[in-house]
Formats: structure tokens, C-alpha cells, sequence
């Protein structure tokens, strides 16, 4: 049975800016969202207050979640140390470099961690050396220590890791996600779910091969971040409108006619549920529906807000972001390209009135939407990573 650990984890500083009231609701609900979560991926933990921040008890293996928990600054591992502290015991094997820090309010525990911090430089200094026989080709590793002195006792945090910062999910307004699975839509999704925004996904399912079960699969990814591990998930079956822009629009148009559509369609839910404004993983110039031209005529005709959280990032950035979060393996799944995509699209123009009439009558027509929850499955025994397969 492994042996529980201690980890401190503090809230993002964003948190820690807002006003008394406000600070004390986002604190409220960082703490609930966390227990939540933690109980439905299978931990049995015990959480305190420490300061401002919380103090978690649990398995080694919990670390994963909370170092992704949103609403989360920083995560350090905790010991309070005791006469008989074994700091040795905390060194790699390997060659490694470190750094000691004190954090106290008052002269007196200040001196008191002073005094701890240089007879552990000591230590530092004679096990580094020891291990510089076992150099290798690789970086060393590298020690944070931070003694923090709290009333007649003293603390040990080490090496932080930095989490996904921003608000706790749920504590903000409700927007539906224009939905591809793609890198881009799903890292516009988690920025805006790290925004606190309550999110539901609409997917817009053209009927080819394998795209509902790859898009299904990159929802369950980030369902692994909400604290039931689930997501609003709106499938529109929207084959019958893409043949008849096939028909009717003209060809090098398809794209803008495809995507205005899909706002207006997107805006029809959004009114009738409830919804404050509309998201898409648009980057600006990648597609041919990405031009600003093209932008600023697919966003003349709905009138409800666009939110486009991704909009001056490149696709490297896209892909290093995702990684940040565990979503890189997903992300890399290649989707079916678009049957009814012309080989020279329009990248710029404008609708003329009767075209602008054709989209709203189609928007206006019936759309056959299923509506579900989707659930973080994981395919590891940990339950603690976000990676589906």
C-alpha cells in the first residue's frame, strides 16, 4: 500500500487580488470543486485549511489531479519537520542543484528558519558533491526548498509545480462552444472553462467516418477537468444543411456560407437555452474561413457575442499549451477532412442580400440535436491523466 503524502496547494493569484467577498466565494468554490472532483476519480483524501490555502492528505498518485485542478497556483509536496527530520531522505540519487528559501512574519521565527536553512545548505552542499561521481548525460535535477515558519513551528515545501491558474469552474456565465475536437477548439474550450465559464460543447456532425467517435473521445479528455468529470455535449446533425449549401451556395463560398450557418444555427440554441454568447477555436489567417475579412463577414449576421479565446495564437503555441495540460496526445488525432470543401475557397467578400435571406431561412429550419453528458473515461488503473486512447 503506497504511504500518503501531504501536499500544499495554493490558489491562483488571480484569486488572491479579488475583493474580501468575492475572494472568499472563488475560495469557496476552488475547495468544493476540488473535493468534488477528487471523490469522483476514486481518492480518498482528507483536506484542511493552511493559511489561505489548502492542505491535502492522499496517495502519491493524486498528484496529477491537483496539479491540474483549475483555480490552482501552485502545488508544493508539505512535511512539518520534527527533530528527527530525515532530509536526506528527500535527495535524489542523481547529481542535482538546489536553492533554500525562508518564508517567516515575525524576527524571531525568521532567525529560527535562518538558522535551519544554513545547517541545511550544509547538507546540500556535502550530498551534491558525493553525487558528482554519478554524472551523467543528463540535465541534474534540480531542488526547491522553502522552510516557512507558522507560530512555534516549522514547515518544509518543496519543489512547486505550477498549475492551471484561473477561476474555479462553474463560478461564471454559461457559453456554448462551437465544437470540432481539433487543437484549437479544444484548447479554446479549457482557456474559457479556466475562466470559470460554464461550458457546453456543440458538435456539428457532418456524418463522416469516425468524426463523432474522435470528437467524443477529445471531450472526454477535457470532461477530466469539471468536477464530475462530465460535459454538456450537443451533437447537431448538420449533413442535410451541408448538402444544400452544396447545391445552392456558390462553390468558392461554401466555407463562409458553412460557418455563417453555423452561427446562426449556434445562436438559435443559445437564445432558446440560456447561453451568453457563443465560442470557436478560430485562429487568425489558418483557414480560409480565418481571414479577417472572412471573420468579419461570418460575424455580421448573428447577433449574440463571438468569443474566439485562440484567435492571435500560432499552432505551435496551440500545441504547447495542450501539453501544459496533459491534452497533447489527444490533440494529435487527425480528423476526416471536409467532404464539401472547395479546392479554391473565397477567403474574403460579402453576401448580397439574397444570399444573407438564404442563410437565415435555413437557419430558421428545423435541426435535429441530441443532447448528452459525456464522461472522463481513463485507461489507466491511477485514474490520474487526462490521455485517452
Amino acid at each position: 500500500m503506497a504511504k500518503e503524502v501531504n501536499f500544499l496547494l495554493s490558489p491562483s493569484g488571480e484569486i488572491g487580488t479579488k475583493k474580501p467577498g468575492t475572494k472568499k466565494a472563488f475560495l469557496e468554490a476552488w475547495r468544493k470543486t476540488l473535493e468534488a472532483r477528487l471523490k469522483k476519480l476514486g481518492f480518498s483524501t482528507a483536506i484542511e485549511d493552511f493559511y489561505g490555502r489548502l492542505l491535502v492528505k492522499g496517495k502519491p498518485e493524486l498528484e496529477k489531479a491537483l496539479v491540474s485542478h483549475v483555480g490552482t497556483g501552485k502545488i508544493f509536496r508539505f512535511y512539518q519537520i520534527q527533530p528527527d527530520f530525515d532530509f536526506k531522505a528527500l535527495l535524489p540519487d542523481r547529481p542535482f542543484t538546489y536553492e533554500v528559501y525562508v518564508k517567516a512574519k515575525d524576527h524571531a521565527r525568521r532567525e529560527k528558519a535562518l538558522a535551519l536553512k544554513k545547517e541545511l545548505l550544509q547538507i546540500l552542499a556535502e550530498e551534491a558533491q558525493l553525487r558528482l561521481s554519478r554524472w551523467d548525460n543528463h540535465p541534474p535535477e534540480h531542488i526547491y526548498w522553502l522552510i516557512e515558519a507558522r507560530d512555534h513551528e516549522l514547515f518544509l515545501l518543496t519543489n512547486p509545480q505550477k498549475g492551471p491558474g484561473g477561476l474555479p469552474m462553474g463560478t461564471g456565465e454559461k457559453i456554448l462552444v462551437l465544437f470540432s475536437g481539433g487543437p484549437d477548439s479544444l484548447l479554446s474550450t479549457f482557456l474559457l472553462s479556466r475562466r470559470g465559464q460554464k461550458i457546453t460543447l456543440l458538435f456539428f456532425d457532418d456524418e463522416e467516418a469516425r468524426r463523432h467517435d474522435l470528437v467524443t473521445q477529445a471531450t472526454r479528455a477535457l470532461a477530466y477537468f469539471s468536477s464530475d468529470l462530465s460535459l454538456s455535449f450537443y451533437t447537431l446533425n448538420y449533413r442535410p444543411f451541408l448538402e444544400e449549401l452544396a447545391k445552392k451556395a456558390p462553390k468558392r463560398k461554401t466555407c463562409l456560407f458553412c460557418k455563417s450557418l453555423m452561427l446562426l444555427l449556434a445562436e438559435k440554441i443559445a437564445q432558446k437555452e440560456g447561453f451568453l454568447a457563443l465560442a470557436t477555436g478560430d485562429l487568425l489567417g489558418e483557414q480560409a474561413s480565418q481571414t479577417l475579412p472572412a471573420l468579419s463577414l461570418i460575424s455580421s449576421l448573428p447577433r449574440i457575442p463571438v468569443l474566439r479565446p485562440v484567435i492571435g495564437f500560432t499552432k505551435e503555441e496551440v500545441y504547447e499549451k495542450l501539453a501544459q495540460f496533459g491534452l497533447e496526445d489527444i490533440a494529435q488525432k487527425a480528423l476526416p477532412p471536409c467532404p464539401f470543401a472547395p479546392t479554391h475557397p473565397r477567403t474574403t467578400g460579402k453576401f448580397s442580400p439574397r444570399e444573407e435571406k438564404f442563410l437565415h431561412l435555413l437557419a430558421r429550419k428545423s435541426v435535429i440535436l441530441k443532447k448528452e453528458k459525456i464522461f472522463w473515461e481513463s485507461p489507466y488503473e491511477d485514474r490520474s491523466s487526462p490521455k485517452t486512447g
